[in-house]
């Protein structure tokens, strides 16, 4: 039985070689390397203490103190009391995959004082060390036999003893720039993925599409070229990110100081190609709608990026493809049996997708959007950046001359309400008061749409007209500030309060009590960090506050507290 439960210390250190064959790193052999081999992907795990630091960390937070006394206590009982006795609990490990463009060597390197040691406490688990000669020890992992070898503070080990032949003399440069700022850290170099290996990636790629790309039978050969269009347009885009990206890391970090945590996916591009050229154009850029991104909304998120000449060029042939398609199911929709209102649905598309391409060939998409919740209450106010906002307009007209065809359509006020050149036509929506959506807006729902020059606004819910007017107001004042090319904010205590007000679930209650008290640190947070001068990479970034590491601590222990169906109220959580 303790064989079958290995804790995930020995997983990773015995296991890890065997699941990273097929990753990579970026950086090339050096003289410390074996000869002829590339360095393919380098694995970063912090040191044994600040693992059990982050694992207090986390138990403390989410109301389960002590998991790093329960994981001690756990290696204690597997190694007989000694732990991990001749381990350096102070240094980072890691594992290195290299390959000479055939095969894979994966090498673990763990920082000891004394491999005889670690090998002794971990006896009743890995059985006695086979001594091979030349400081080299067989050891049994499980079905898969390993061989290690000290040197110079560390413990490496392989899966063959000629693998462990030359060896890195200080591993911890190696992991320096992964270590220093993640916990655990993968980087894979793809340029240094043996060409075979890369080709085949891109033949699957090629084959899942075309076993879709097949001609449907009620399709016809119109159709069928468009959309067959746009998916080689697609293929070719995932091509060249195969062939161009030169270095991705994924990287996960528990932040006590600020009782938040990461991960992080960074990508570089090869220089010279299209990717690097849309890495590049991805800066921190100046909003026309920064009054609409708020941090105090329930949901928040906003985009701002230049669009380069090329990648104009690639979308409009998908979207002239994707007008195509769509025109032609308008033409075969059986369900509109009127001529008349065809051909005003047809011309509605052309528009707007025109307006779309116009926008597009702007070079420029900006835009910005707030969602408000409360108790049963909602709005929501987002303006975009469109380079013709008449063509768009024109076509909310056509689209409201078909809607006045239905009786119950609620009554369209155009030009309601004015507010710095811009143009807002307004409805009231009827809300049926048997509907579930009545519970939260009450008896209508307020819809405004307005157009301004080089702006289309559209606000909906609880004094949505005030709230817009003030979002423009705030863009204005707040021209010339800077914002990255997206980010995406989430307020969980808001969105959670809402739940709790409209379901009957005790559940969203208990949860929502607990992330009121989080502070405003509740946020779980989405950005597009671009490049910067001293670094090429773009970063996308997800980030969890402290009340959201609270909320799944919470989520956890209530869905699993009780097998009878019934909850408790958790215990308070002292900060």
């Amino acid at each position: 039985m303790k064989k079958l439960a290995l804790p995930l210390f020995l997983l990773g250190l015995f296991v890890a070689p065997l699941a990273i064959r097929a990753f990579a790193k970026d950086k090339p052999a050096t003289p410390e390397a074996a000869v002829g081999m590339k360095s393919v992907a380098v694995l970063s795990i912090a040191s044994y203490d600040e693992l059990m630091k982050d694992l207090a960390f986390l138990g403390e937070i989410s109301g389960t103190p002590g998991l790093d006394q329960q994981l001690d206590a756990g290696l204690k009982m597997f190694t007989q009391g000694q732990g991990l006795k001749g381990l350096d609990t102070t240094r980072p490990w890691g594992v290195t995959v290299q390959t000479d463009d055939v095969q894979f060597q994966p090498l673990v390197f763990l920082p000891v004082k004394s491999l005889k040691e670690l090998l002794g406490s971990l006896g009743q688990l890995v059985g006695e060390p086979e001594d091979q000669g030349k400081g080299i020890m067989a050891i049994q992992a499980g079905p898969q036999k390993v061989f290690a070898k000290e040197q110079t503070g560390w413990a490496f080990i392989g899966q063959t003893p000629e693998s462990l032949a030359t060896l890195p003399k200080d591993p911890a440069k190696i992991l320096a720039s992964l270590s220093a700022n993640y916990d655990i850290a993968l980087r894979l170099n793809v340029q240094n993925v043996p060409e075979m290996y890369r080709s085949m990636a891109i033949d699957q790629v090629r084959a899942g599409v075309e076993q879709g790309m097949a001609q449907q039978p009620d399709e016809d050969d119109e159709t069928y070229s468009a959309r067959k269009k746009v998916m080689e347009v697609q293929v070719d885009q995932m091509v060249t990110s195969i062939n161009e990206t030169k270095e991705v890391t994924l990287g996960w970090k528990i932040d006590r100081e600020q009782k938040m945590t990461f991960v992080d996916l960074r990508l570089t591009a090869v220089p010279g190609g299209k990717l690097a050229t849309q890495i590049a154009n991805l800066q921190d850029m100046p909003s026309d709608f920064s009054g609409f991104i708020d941090s105090d909304a329930a949901a928040s998120f906003n985009f701002v990026s230049k669009v380069p000449s090329q990648d104009v060029e690639q979308a409009l042939s998908q979207f002239e493809s994707v007008k195509m398609t769509v025109l032609k199911q308008v033409d075969n929709d059986e369900k509109i049996d009127d001529d008349e209102t065809k051909k005003a649905l047809k011309s509605i598309i052309t528009d707007l997708f025109d307006s779309l391409i116009t926008t597009m060939k702007a070079g420029k998409m900006d835009g910005g959007m707030s969602a408000m919740l409360g108790e049963k209450e909602m709005s929501l106010v987002a303006g975009v950046f469109v380079a013709d906002p008449k063509k768009v307009e024109g076509s909310v007209k056509k689209l409201l001359e078909i809607a006045k065809k239905d009786p119950s359509f609620p009554d369209v006020k155009l030009d309601a309400v004015k507010h710095k050149g811009i143009r807002f036509h307004t409805m009231t929506v009827p809300i049926p008061p048997n509907e579930d959506v009545a519970k939260v807006l009450g008896e209508k729902l307020d819809v405004a749409i307005g157009f301004g020059a080089k702006h289309v606004y559209l606000a909906m819910g609880t004094d949505n007209i005030e709230k817009v007017k003030a979002g423009i107001d705030k863009s204005v004042s707040g021209l010339g500030k800077k914002y990255p090319p997206a980010r995406l904010t989430l307020s969980m205590a808001q969105i959670m309060k809402f739940a709790a007000s409209v379901s009957p679930s005790p559940m969203a209650g208990l949860l929502a009590d607990e992330l009121s008290e989080s502070e405003g640190k509740d946020h779980i947070i989405i950005a597009v960090r671009p490049p910067t001068s001293t670094d090429s990479a773009v970063s996308y970034r997800l980030t969890a506050e402290e009340g959201v590491l609270k909320l799944i601590g919470r989520a956890s222990q209530l869905t699993g507290a009780k097998g009878d169906g019934n909850i408790e109220p958790p215990q308070k959580i002292e900060n």
